[in-house]
């Protein structure tokens, strides 16, 4: 797929420019903590269970993790979550995966669009954009939240983008996302997703984000 074509690049955050895992896997164990002390879990989830949740919609990501927790408790947890991982944000920045950062260089040199459409809240979002100035260039920083938090292949439709358009993620909404707007879609396979839950709903696959400038099509 030659990235040359392309006008439009639509980003998915966790798991395609930047490995969220650690921050994810401290931050929800902690939460897993708090959830088995007030009742609402067994055990820990493992690492498999988190990692199969980074990046999703967070009212999505709790109803998966605790589904038989009343609603209102699932949104206390979540809260809670969104203060714990500030706090691991503020520790601990968040690293692009290697190469993402001098890609996303090249295609906006090359005066390439970018946007970023993202699940995550908005807190955690600024965060990302503070500590890496380089979103800043991007056409567009998007989060579920600014939607209601709607999925992302009804916010993609919403957004104002320049000629031909390309989305690249690790989980199916990213590809569906892609579909709503009939632009083709490219699967982070180094991401966080599988490649039968996910992998499959992509039209291309790059194994690393190098891939995407050198890659042919």
């Amino acid at each position: 797929m030659l990235y040359k074509s392309f006008d439009t690049f639509v980003f998915d955050y966790d798991g395609t420019l930047f490995d969220s895992q650690p921050h994810a896997l401290n931050v929800f164990k902690k939460i897993g903590a708090v959830a088995i002390e007030r009742g609402y879990l067994n055990e820990l989830w493992s690492d498999d269970t988190i990692t199969s949740v980074i990046g999703h919609n967070p009212i999505v990501t709790w109803q998966t993790l605790l589904p038989n927790t009343p609603e209102s408790e699932r949104a206390g947890l979540s809260s809670l979550y969104s203060q714990f991982m500030s706090d691991e944000l503020s520790a601990t920045q968040t690293q692009w995966y290697q190469d993402a950062e001098s890609v996303i260089s090249t295609l906006l040199q090359e005066g390439k669009h970018c946007v970023l459409l993202t699940n995550a809240r908005r807190y955690y979002v600024d965060i990302a954009v503070a500590q890496h100035p380089l979103l800043l260039k991007f056409q567009n920083v998007v989060c579920a939240q600014d939607y209601d938090y709607l999925e992302k292949h009804k916010i993609l439709p919403q957004l104002s983008l320049n000629g031909k358009v390309v989305v690249i993620g690790d989980k199916k909404d990213d590809a569906l996302a892609a579909q709503s707007i009939n632009a083709p879609s490219i699967w982070a396979k180094y991401g966080y997703g599988t490649l039968e839950k996910d992998g499959i709903f992509f039209d291309e696959t790059i194994n690393s984000i190098h891939e995407l400038l050198v890659k042919p099509s």
